[in-house]
């Protein structure tokens, strides 16, 4: 059955509990509208007080059951995940447990969001990878415009999060940190590429679990200026605002004289230099314009250690809002801050390489138990010294000898650095009775992230921690 959205009119499946267009909530006893200046983090309301965002990322296993996931918060039911794909849902602060179920398996994890980590993303998959053999066809996500319509709109969800009943509880304690086991030895790598990088690119890099603090230390201006103007599509940069919930908003005014609707999104978006997520996703409509804001995830700057923004750059994507056709996929747009001008960057390499050929580096950093919520990953930091994007994953993951599901894939622009983690699957872990790691083996699969032309696959790596 299907229901109509009291808000926008657009007709959702009759258990949803949020219309995939505007957000509006099914649940909400109806009263004013809420106030626009939410979304933007103007507000210090008790709404955007209590409420994060779960971010779900569907990974693809094979010969495994892709089928759709059922997706249940503290035994509510929140909607369906589709197999490659990204969602996101209203949470309030505390701790929860998730139960992902689709036709013949069930997971369920313990969660906490919290005002300081509102933002929580979480990449799963519901089978092994143990079985992809090097000649399998790349597994590489090709995102669906509603997908990903529906994700960047998190941002207009807050201002339905001011309808909600809101709890009058504290803040928990923000999640421990602790120091990862370094990984000691790597076999199965060439003697050249096989040197411990202890020497950081310049001194003073983050460490590998960096700085929690993103709060601004430097001078965040930017000169108000037209970073776009092609097929009738005008954007200007206006402004960097810190108040936004979930990370630094660069401030953005959309006009748009192409003819049709659009809905304009980011791609490959760094921030000094490291890959850093984003959230964006305006529609507007022909000859009209719109105050947006690209927002950086505080998350992923924190893993880099950054404080303070002296340079960003991402690409447009923007796209046709009724068909969801390409209009136009932009070069990469550079933004610099006045803190450019004297900032120290720094790029922290320090580890075991495991691969360093092809104009890409890869570098173990260490076993951390706190990184993730589905078990413990591996800290890599990866460089992309080619003129090309690229997509690393790994391959044949096993753990003291035990094959395992592992989560990872990392998307890296040209010129670009990026911090990740290889997630080992907690429940794996335990079936097979691993209580401590002191090895993991895999080989990392790399290719074009465009045209998903395979690169390379590396030499089988065993880590030893």
């Amino acid at each position: 059955m299907m229901k109509d959205c009291p808000k926008c009119g657009a007709v959702c499946n009759d258990n949803a509990k949020f219309c995939s267009d505007c957000g509006y909530s099914f649940d909400t006893v109806a009263g004013p509208e809420p106030d626009d200046t939410i979304s933007s983090g103007k507000t210090a309301d008790s709404a955007s007080k209590t409420h994060g965002v779960l971010r779900l990322t569907y990974l693809p296993a094979k010969e495994k059951d892709n089928s759709p996931v059922e997706v249940s918060l503290d035994g509510d039911y929140l909607g369906y995940l589709e197999c490659d794909s990204t969602k996101s849902f209203p949470v309030d602060f505390g701790k929860h447990t998730i139960k992902l179920e689709n036709d013949s398996i069930t997971r369920t994890k313990e969660i906490e969001i919290t005002e300081q980590d509102p933002l929580m993303a979480l990449r799963f998959s519901m089978g092994s990878q143990s079985k992809k053999s090097r000649s399998d066809p790349v597994p590489k996500k090709k995102s669906k415009h509603l997908v990903s319509k529906i994700l960047c709109t998190v941002l207009v969800l807050l201002a339905a999060f001011a309808q909600f009943t809101t709890k009058g509880t504290s803040a928990p304690a923000p999640r421990p940190t602790s120091t990862p086991k370094p990984v000691t030895a790597v076999q199965g790598v060439d003697a050249p590429a096989q040197e411990a990088a202890s020497a950081q690119e310049v001194t003073e890099a983050p460490s590998a679990v960096p700085d929690r603090s993103v709060s601004n230390s430097g001078d965040e201006a930017i000169d108000e200026a037209v970073i776009f103007d092609q097929e009738g599509i005008r954007i200007t940069a206006k402004s960097i605002d810190r108040s936004n919930l979930f990370g630094p908003e660069l401030k953005l005014l959309i006009e748009n004289d192409s003819g049709t609707g659009i809905t304009v999104q980011t791609r490959y978006a760094s921030v000094n230099g490291y890959m850093v997520e984003t959230m964006m996703s305006a529609d507007v409509a022909n000859g009209k314009k719109v105050n947006s804001g690209l927002v950086f995830s505080n998350s992923d700057l924190k893993e880099a250690g950054i404080s303070t923004i002296a340079d960003m750059q991402f690409c447009f994507h923007i796209f046709d809002a009724n068909t969801w056709d390409t209009i136009i996929d932009s070069r990469p747009i550079d933004i610099q801050t006045a803190e450019a001008q004297t900032y120290n960057y720094t790029f922290d390499n320090s580890g075991v390489t495991c691969y360093n050929e092809n104009g890409i580096k890869i570098v173990a950093k260490g076993l951390a138990q706190d990184t993730s919520l589905f078990g413990p990953s591996v800290l890599v930091y990866i460089e992309n010294n080619r003129s090309d994007a690229i997509t690393v994953q790994v391959r044949d993951v096993s753990v003291n000898g035990y094959m395992v599901e592992s989560m990872f894939s990392s998307d890296i622009a040209p010129g670009k650095k990026s911090i990740d983690t290889i997630t080992f699957l907690g429940s794996d872990l335990t079936e097979n009775g691993i209580t401590d790691i002191s090895e993991a083996d895999m080989y990392f699969h790399i290719f074009n992230a465009v045209s998903w032309d395979a690169i390379v696959d590396t030499a089988p790596v065993t880590l030893r921690f």
